[in-house]
């Protein structure tokens, strides 16, 4: 009997199109939801309400940047075997893929929140870093990104400038965004702002996570030609 086998090609454009369209459809169930909420009063709504919230802990937002996360890790690590084995630095695609794949992780079962009581207890926080897990997550951001500057200095033009858009943009929406949400709140009761401050965090967060991806599909293309799935049938 031949072996019968399913060949999928991944066109990073394709892919950005399909990821894209998931987080759009989360973004406006989100709005709805907001709307829902602080115009017409159900908080609700069958349960869909906080299903859709992009605030929310263990919900379909969560699991779709859970998965963001994990598809990175596993992208970086394919460039980690792809490298050269003449690349002495090659182990810095293995360290982003253990990182990606713990905030994965982190991102589903909110690990960082469990960082700000200590914290707190330590360095006098103001309203505007109540959310104060930002500031060890932000002292190792910059300790990594000083760590692989170096090493993504040597990588083409093009792919360096989407490396870099990619992670600021999520930057900004985790730690800014994240902290002036937090000032917000700090300052007057949740509402509806603060639902719509929300949307702009979570949207920068996944949309810098879906360019990480378009980035490191094409690295991939560039070095192996066409990225494709192959799945067994029979």
């Amino acid at each position: 009997m031949v072996d019968q086998k399913l060949t999928l090609t991944l066109s990073p454009k394709k892919v950005v199109y399909f990821l894209g369209t998931i987080m759009i459809f989360l973004v406006i169930t989100h709005v709805i939801g907001v709307l829902m909420k602080f115009v017409f009063g159900h908080n609700s709504v069958y349960g869909l309400v906080p299903f859709f919230n992009l605030d929310a802990e263990q919900n379909a937002p969560t699991f779709f940047s859970s998965c963001l996360f994990l598809i990175n890790s596993i992208l970086l690590f394919i460039m980690w075997k792809v490298r050269e084995i003449t690349d002495k630095r090659q182990w810095i695609w293995l360290l982003l893929s253990g990182i990606s794949c713990f905030l994965a992780i982190d991102e589903f079962a909110e690990i960082h929140e469990r960082f700000s009581e200590p914290v707190k207890l330590g360095i006098p926080i103001s309203s505007f870093l109540d959310i104060a897990w930002v500031i060890p997550y932000g002292i190792g951001t910059v300790l990594l990104l000083t760590l692989i500057t170096p090493f993504f200095r040597q990588i083409n033009k093009k792919i360096r400038r989407w490396f870099g858009v990619s992670v600021l943009t999520y930057l900004t929406g985790a730690l800014g965004f994240e902290m002036i949400g937090a000032w917000y709140v700090s300052t007057r009761p949740f509402d509806i702002v603060c639902g719509f401050l929300i949307m702009f965090e979570e949207s920068l967060e996944m949309m810098g996570l879906i360019m990480l991806i378009y980035t490191l599909l094409s690295l991939l293309q560039s070095k192996c030609g066409k990225f494709e799935i192959v799945i067994p049938t029979s």
